[in-house]
């Protein structure tokens, strides 16, 4: 199991000075094996987001440890406007030489504070992106994120006692794990076994289409399209797998191209609404419909923002959007259709139409029973 466990300069026998905190490799990076003892030290974030080059030397000591870590706090990253931590890393390897010379032991793990707290599954792709670390990552030093309110009992108290030594132990992960299962394996191979001939049949219609009509801009074709961009776009950027900006960006220009589908579909049974349905419905219709629009394009446009410029409180609107406005938009959307597909089965209920299949289905029925 991963973990952080603090000695606070006491043997590490002691087993009453221990503290032990969670702390994970980033999803889409996985560290070598390493189980170390050492001193932590906190690193200040200045002004311009740059970090702050230790000053007090390494304290003598009878005890040699392996290695050295040290400590960024997530809300000094935020405080001086760090765009991500891997803009503040950008320093690292000066920080690393000048604990060198202080005396310190070679630094070997930069322990990162998370977005989200220790009790929530952090260091997920969809809130850490790996992609603005790797470029700034020093050679044989490993990352390792730690819960946002760890990493603020690690600073604090680490700023009170020294040394203060800790333990740190390498897990790739929840993320990770679930990464290279075999139940991610399974997931990967349903979706291209079942995307791809979406993607043919998709093809296969605006081909169709263009011929029938001779045009390349048609309602049909335009429908077809967004719905392959949507198909193309889960088979890119699947969720919780994403490596670089491109995908993220892919993912959420796609979800945007098959809801404005989806909703001018919607739309388009309007016609059918205007015939059989109270102008009043015809309004729900349509506000559910450019209500579901909306709320996808903000999701997907703050989704692009946060790739961009991630700050806490962006992440927390995301989440409210994740579990509460989206869910809601759709089972607005759900009832309105619902109560229009009653109505429409009411209106066309003694119709010749609806006559004429029951008298269908009965014949169907009669062939069938011995």
């Amino acid at each position: 199991m991963a973990s952080i466990t603090t000695y606070v300069d006491k043997p590490a026998n002691d087993t009453q000075a221990q503290q032990t905190f969670p702390c994970y490799d980033y999803e889409g990076d996985i560290s070598p094996k390493y189980d170390l003892t050492g001193p932590l030290v906190p690193v200040a974030i200045e002004s311009g987001c740059v970090l702050t080059l230790p000053t007090n030397p390494y304290p003598s000591t009878n005890t040699s440890y392996e290695g050295s870590f040290v400590l960024l706090a997530r809300e000094q990253m935020e405080s001086h406007l760090c765009v991500h931590a891997g803009q503040a890393l950008d320093d690292l390897s000066h920080v690393i030489s000048r604990l060198s010379e202080l005396g310190y032991p070679p630094v070997r793990v930069a322990v990162i504070a998370a977005n989200s707290d220790s009790n929530q599954n952090f260091g997920s792709s969809d809130e850490e992106y790996f992609f603005d670390y790797e470029s700034v990552k020093p050679a044989h030093v490993a990352f390792s994120l730690v819960g946002r309110d760890t990493a603020r009992h690690l600073w604090s108290a680490s700023t009170l006692a020294g040394p203060f030594i800790v333990r740190v132990v390498q897990d790739q992960g929840i993320w990770n794990r679930d990464r290279h299962s075999v139940w991610n394996k399974f997931r990967t191979a349903l979706a291209w076994s079942s995307l791809v001939p979406l993607m043919v049949v998709g093809v296969v219609l605006i081909v169709q289409s263009i011929r029938v009509t001779g045009r390349w801009f048609s309602v049909q074709v335009f429908i077809f399209t967004g719905a392959l961009m949507y198909l193309a776009g889960g088979l890119i950027a699947p969720i919780s797998t994403t490596q670089n900006r491109a995908q993220v960006y892919c993912r959420y220009i796609a979800w945007m191209a098959g809801y404005i589908c989806y909703s001018w579909v919607l739309l388009s049974w309007a016609v059918i609404i205007k015939k059989t349905q109270s102008p009043r419905f015809l309004k729900a219709i349509w506000a559910a419909s450019y209500l579901g629009m909306a709320v996808m394009f903000f999701y997907a446009i703050l989704n692009i923002t946060l790739t961009i410029y991630p700050t806490t409180p962006g992440h927390q609107l995301k989440k409210w959007s994740s579990f509460i406005i989206l869910p809601l938009t759709m089972l607005i959307q759900g009832v309105v259709l619902f109560f229009y597909g009653m109505r429409f089965l009411m209106f066309i209920k003694d119709s010749i139409l609806f006559a004429n299949i029951r008298v269908a289905l009965r014949k169907v029925n009669y062939q069938l029973t011995p």
